[in-house]
């Protein structure tokens, strides 16, 4: 009898045990679901995560941790598919300004070469014009320099060439008897030349003179 009385009360003890063991399991699973929900509202997902899984590896079977587990899951799925959507959509975006930039480069390129094009272009005509015009502004340069040079050579002339003042003192002649004497020489000249007029000519006869 008092066996069996002992076998009843450890048997009750073992009951009441394990009675508070599953009731302090699930006010640790409720903690850790309040826990993982205030994280989660404050935008801490991954810390929310690991506190869900911190319980339900304390108490598998709890109701509100697995559910919250599936929404962060859900969430955290969603999360990163936008940040890859966002990623893609980001180096979309680069390629595209790559793209625009090497357009961009291309067309710089080409209207720099097309400039260089230009002005090589102008100096070559400008040369040629230039060559075209030296034969003429040398020409014009020759001219102008022997214009200068037959100037100067008259100019010297005259300088060289005594006057008729000059002449008349070298002859120690006045300018009076000067006028006397060339009007001597012409009046001789018209006498010669009248002379000539006034002079027969021979008839020929028709017989050579000897």
């Amino acid at each position: 009898m008092k066996i069996y009385f002992l076998y009843i009360t450890l048997s009750l003890l073992t009951l009441a045990t394990y009675g508070q063991q599953i009731g302090g399991t699930h006010i640790f699973a409720d903690e850790k679901y309040h826990g993982a929900s205030d994280q989660y509202i404050n935008g801490q997902l991954e810390e929310a995560l690991a506190t869900v899984k911190e319980g339900l590896n304390k108490v598998p079977d709890h109701r509100k941790l697995t559910e919250l587990k599936k929404l962060l899951e859900q969430e955290k799925k969603e999360q990163e598919n936008k940040e890859q959507q966002e990623k893609e959509k980001e180096q979309q975006q680069d390629q595209q300004e790559k793209e625009q930039q090497e357009q961009q480069d291309k067309q710089d390129e080409q209207k720099e070469q097309e400039e260089k094009d230009q002005q090589e272009e102008q100096e070559e005509k400008n040369e040629e014009q230039q060559d075209k015009d030296k034969p003429e502004e040398q020409e014009n340069q020759e001219e102008q320099e022997q214009k200068e040079q037959e100037s100067k050579e008259d100019q010297q002339k005259e300088d060289e060439t005594p006057s008729f003042e000059e002449k008349l003192e070298e002859m120690n002649l006045s300018e009076e008897k000067a006028r006397m004497l060339l009007e001597a020489m012409k009046n001789s000249e018209r006498q010669y030349l009248q002379q000539i007029k006034r002079k027969p000519t021979k008839k020929s006869s028709g017989k050579p003179d000897w």
